[in-house]
């Protein structure tokens, strides 16, 4: 029996079906795996370093509102006389505290990190601080890009020039 015949029983392809085609290039198949795993690894990567900021549109802010007036009552002029050390400022006469971002924190929409991140600040730019959290984790900062808007940035990541202690405490 010749050896092209074994092939029907479970043998070797004979030689005449063996073409330079027919082999099969592992460095080909090789590449292509490892192409494969290098764009997976690279999306990773980017999944992970870059900031993903989601854009709820109950977040964004379309106008300002009026102030509401100021009451006018006996008990409320009394009141304003009597323990006006004791309730926040939140006129123009505010006390404001310079700060320093150290790295490039995230200002976010509320103390915590589970608020929407609003905008990131650079390492050493200077932000106004007017408020802190009750638990003195997290500044209130005015936005430098809109004074009208207010930001809460970690306490981590800022370098307050004062004591913060004079900053009222602001409730969200």
């Amino acid at each position: 029996m010749r050896a092209d015949q074994t092939a029907g029983r479970g043998g070797n392809a004979p030689d005449r079906f063996r073409t330079p085609e027919s082999y099969i290039h592992w460095d080909r198949g090789i590449a292509i795996v490892a192409g494969i795993i290098g764009i997976l690894l690279v999306f990773f990567l980017l999944l992970i370093a870059l900031p993903i900021r989601d854009s709820d549109e109950r977040d964004q802010i379309t106008g300002t509102a009026s102030a509401p007036a100021p009451v006018t009552t006996p008990a409320a002029s009394a009141l304003a006389r009597g323990a006006s050390a004791a309730t926040p400022a939140t006129g123009p006469d505010q006390p404001r505290l310079a700060a320093q971002a150290r790295q490039f924190p995230f200002v976010r929409r509320g103390p915590g990190i589970n608020y929407a991140v609003i905008m990131n600040l650079q390492q050493g730019q200077r932000v106004e601080v007017v408020g802190r959290s009750s638990d003195r984790q997290w500044f209130q900062v005015v936005l430098p890009d809109n004074a009208r808007e207010r930001g809460w940035v970690s306490q981590e990541f800022l370098a307050v020039e004062g004591d913060s202690n004079t900053l009222p405490e602001v409730k969200e």
